[in-house]
């Protein structure tokens, strides 16, 4: 079993015995039936798996504070710079930027 699916069936487990108050059996055939499915389903598969929430909104944050720079008069390798992003990332925010409504 991978490293992945370990965590994944603990945590599955540790969350219904704990907050739920499951019985540790009933928990782990859970635990397992889940398993068994994902196993099934993504065998060979690598599934992207995206930030957290908070980096999310770390992410809008900068974002609109770079948008902000950019109409302010800001040039893009300096935005670049600035925010730690490749240039062509700093392109795709913008661009991003003006199809939203």
């Amino acid at each position: 079993m991978s490293e992945f699916v370990e965590d994944l069936r603990t945590r599955i487990i540790e969350g219904m015995t704990g907050p739920l108050g499951i019985s540790a059996e009933t928990a782990q055939m859970i635990a397992a039936e889940i398993i068994t499915g994902i196993s099934r389903d993504w065998r060979g598969d690598r599934p992207y798996i995206g930030p957290a929430i908070e980096a999310k909104q770390q992410q809008e944050t900068r974002n609109i504070a770079l948008l902000r720079d950019w109409r302010a008069g800001e040039r893009i390798p300096l935005l670049a710079r600035r925010y730690e992003i490749s240039t062509k990332r700093v392109y795709a925010i913008l661009k991003i930027s003006r199809a939203a409504p």
